[in-house]
């Protein structure tokens, strides 16, 4: 029975750490004000997402406001990934994601400060920026980038194996009491 009991926990511990599961990360553009000089010119808010390797765009849904600045308009654009869109990572090594459209068109560059991360927040560069062929570039002047995606959840399994050891553990143990109480 003691080895039954030792099992039983043994069970339980290696049951307790449960392997993660492959998570998606979003991030959220946070007070990303965009400029002509220092001119403002608008922002960009939005999201976009990640596998949790940092290698692959999933999903991006970041909107520039329009913007008039001096004789030139900029037009409100979306940046997603329609099947027109031309989306590069650069696997992160290189701190940056470009969104393009049109053959260059319509040019969304976020140039990071630091190496994203699974948590966390990270500035973007004064060399991001926006383009639109109609009037031009604008620069990011201020925000950032944070990480909002919730941490990576167990697998079912491994939850399914805590969950189904813990009252094992507990039936052996009442098991072994009662024998030691009659004894």
């Amino acid at each position: 029975m003691k080895l039954a009991m030792r099992m039983a926990v043994v069970a339980l511990i290696f049951g307790g750490f449960a392997d993660q599961a492959s998570a998606e990360i979003v991030y959220k553009l946070v007070d990303v004000k965009l400029g002509v000089g220092s001119v403002p010119a608008g922002e960009l808010t939005g999201t976009f997402t990640v596998d949790d390797g940092l290698t692959t765009l999933i999903s991006a849904n970041i909107q520039a406001t329009g913007a008039t600045v001096g004789a030139y308009t900029y037009n409100p654009i979306a940046y997603d990934l329609n099947p027109g869109a031309v989306a590069n990572l650069s696997d992160l090594s290189q701190k940056f994601l470009l969104l393009q459209y049109g053959g260059g068109a319509q040019r969304l560059q976020l140039n990071f400060a630091t190496l994203l991360a699974a948590t966390g927040t990270t500035g973007l560069l004064s060399s991001s920026n926006e383009f639109q062929l109609t009037a031009g570039a604008r620069t990011v002047a201020s925000g950032m980038v944070e990480v909002v995606s919730p941490a990576a959840v167990p697998e079912p399994s491994s939850l399914a194996t805590l969950f189904l050891g813990a009252p094992m553990a507990m039936v052996f143990a009442r098991r072994c009491r009662r024998k030691t109480k009659r004894a």
